[in-house]
Parts: C-alpha cells; sequence; structure tokens
C-alpha cells in the first residue's frame, strides 16, 4: 500500500496539490479502495538446474567478497 500512497502523494505534488500520505490512505479508505495480494497460480515445479543455479550464485558471491564489492 505504501507503493501506491507514496507515488499518489508524488503525483499531487506534481499537480501542486501537496497531499499528506495520511489524507490518501484515508481517500482510499472512504472509497473502499484496497490492495490485493497476487496470488501464484501456476506451481513452480522442480528444476534439474536448482543445485547448479545456487552452487553459481554462491561463487559469484566468494567472487565478490574477495575483490571486495
Amino acid at each position: 500500500m505504501l507503493g501506491i500512497v507514496l507515488d499518489t502523494v508524488i503525483l499531487m505534488a506534481a499537480l501542486q496539490t501537496p497531499a499528506s500520505d495520511d489524507l490518501v490512505r484515508r481517500w482510499l479508505h472512504e472509497q473502499k479502495l484496497r490492495l490485493r495480494k497476487i496470488s501464484k497460480v501456476i506451481a513452480g515445479g522442480h528444476s534439474e538446474d536448482r543445485d547448479a543455479q545456487f552452487l553459481n550464485i554462491a561463487a559469484f558471491t566468494i567472487r565478490f567478497a574477495i575483490v571486495g564489492m
């Protein structure tokens, strides 16, 4: 919800109509608007390369740690 509230506050400021985040939240509530979490409907399944992917990530992590990134 914070993202939409912040976007709305920024938009209002750009339109030279400043609005606080509390005002935007109250307005959304009064309008019976709310955010909904996206539900995952497709199972991810099993990946043959899953272990290799994690080993690759671990190797990159070690390399970056050595060079100080």
